[in-house]
Parts: C-alpha cells; structure tokens; sequence
C-alpha cells in the first residue's frame, strides 16, 4: 500500500513525460486507458489490476477521480520499470535472485493450493473431532447488561459518597422507574437511560461488581475513574457450552488452516520419501 501511494506521488509529477508530440498525435482507441511510446495499459489490464486490490482500497477507485488516479500509478509503475530495464538495472544479481524467490514463492503456492482442492471439504467427522479438542473455547461466557448511575467526583469525598448511597437507595426501593433514576446521573449514559452495554469480562472493580449481578439487582456504591456509580443488571445471561450444530460455520472456518498444515505436511513427507533425503547430523556439530 505504501509502495501505491509512492506510485501515485510519482504519477502526479511524471505523466506527461512518458509521450511525445508522435504518440499524443494519433487517436487513442476506447479500449487504451493510456499510451506512451513504447507501450499501452488497455482498459482490462486496469480492471484487473484493481481486482487484485485489498476491499478497502479497490473502494478508492470506484470514482471518476479514483480510477483516473490508478492510471496514473499503474502508468507510473510501467515508466519507472522502463527505464529501469533501459538502465540495465533488471540484470543485476540482486534483482535476479529476488526474482528467483518469487517465482520459487508464486510456484510453491499454486502447489499446495492444488493439492488442498484436490484433497476436497473436510468430513464432517473431522470437524466434529475439531470440536470436541476445542470445546472450551466455543464456550459462550456469562455477560450481564448494565445501566450506570455515576456521580461525578473524588471517590474518597464524604458528600459524594452519601450522594451515591442515597441514589442507590433509590434503586433498590424500585418505587421510581429506572428511566427516571438514571436521568439523575452525571455520565454520558443518562441520556439513554444509562445503558452502558454488555459485561464480558472482569478486568476492574466496575466490571467485577457487574458480573456478580441478577437481573434487576444494584451494585453497592463502586468506584470508578469518573468517582461513585451504582450498577443496575438489565439482564443477564449463563454461560454455556455452545452445540457442533451452533458453531459448525466458524468451525469451518478455522479448520482451513488447519486441513492446510496436514495437506503441506502430508506432500513435504511424501516427497522426501520419494526424493530419497538424506540429512548429515555432522553438517551440524
């Protein structure tokens, strides 16, 4: 990405130095997104190009303005790779052998993409014995809702503390709607009737105090880096074990990594075996 907006930098500065009076002169066929003498960028190279970006940034280029930008630095790339060739700079050692590693890359990839489609879909009892060695961490957690009643100020303050108690009072005496209650409160979530969200996890002694919650239960007076609250459970849900049927899509989807480490480890033994390898322990004293 960086070396894009590197492109698109050059692009902006150099276009106009890869035609001359000859190539500008003559029409530019529909299907020539650009020209310049030497070479051309038709149209589909641009499109396919643009596929072969990340989501977020082929977005960049749906506009008029956007595409036009990746002309640029597409035109930008194939100029500076001209001249660079031109320049003798293609048949240096260095180049030679970052090419020989991406070739070696590219090939070994395409192959063990082939062996995993040939291998096909995981069997269902694969995925099922994928389940049960990794059933703890499908487990759902218990998660409590929370609405926040926070007074502003030095938690260690007396007033403050009688404030949070006195409005705790409230709560629990359930006389006044909880609508009401958390209007009185001093943080953000007064406005919408101090929903604070979901509690997954005890990571402080806000959250702590959540999670020991019932539904319709109030917290006795906590501390917070705001100064006091009292938490009230909107609602609250167990933990629980999560069925095969429940989590057999995202099963799938971690099992691909996984039918891909068998795959490749399954071809690099096959091959040794095939190729003979021999490995001298004394190489490495």
């Amino acid at each position: 990405m960086k070396l894009l907006c590197v492109l698109f930098a050059v692009a902006h500065c150099s276009c106009a130095q890869g035609s001359s009076p000859s190539a500008a002169s003559a029409p530019i066929s529909p299907s020539v997104a650009a020209r310049w003498d030497g070479g051309v960028i038709t149209t589909d190279e641009v499109r396919l190009a643009a596929q072969r970006l990340p989501t977020a940034l082929r977005e960049q280029f749906q506009t008029d303005n956007g595409q036009r930008e990746f002309v640029q630095a597409l035109l930008a790339k194939r100029l500076l790779h001209d001249e660079a060739r031109r320049r003798g700079f293609t048949q240096t050692a260095e180049v030679k052998e970052q090419l020989r590693e991406l070739e070696e890359r590219l090939a070994i990839q395409a192959l063990l993409e082939d062996a995993t489609k040939a291998k096909g879909p995981p069997r269902e009892d694969e995925l099922k014995a994928y389940f049960e060695a990794h059933r703890s961490e499908f487990r759902t957690p218990v998660r409590v809702r929370v609405a926040r009643l926070l007074v502003r100020g030095r938690p260690e303050d007396k007033a403050l503390k009688q404030r949070a108690e006195a409005l705790r009072a409230r709560v629990v005496a359930k006389k006044e709607p909880m609508s009401k209650l958390a209007a009185l409160g001093e943080g953000p979530e007064a406005a919408t009737g101090g929903d604070v969200g979901w509690v997954t996890e005890a990571s402080d002694e806000e959250t702590t105090a959540a999670l020991a919650l019932k539904t319709g239960e109030a917290s006795p007076v906590v501390r917070t880096p705001s100064g006091l609250a009292v938490l009230v459970a909107t609602q609250r849900e167990e933990a629980r074990e999560a069925t095969y049927d429940e989590t057999r899509q995202a099963i799938l989807n971690r099992y691909g990594p996984v039918q891909q480490r068998k795959v490749f480890d399954e071809l690099v033994q096959r091959l040794k075996t095939q190729a003979q390898v021999q490995v001298n322990p004394a190489a490495f004293p």
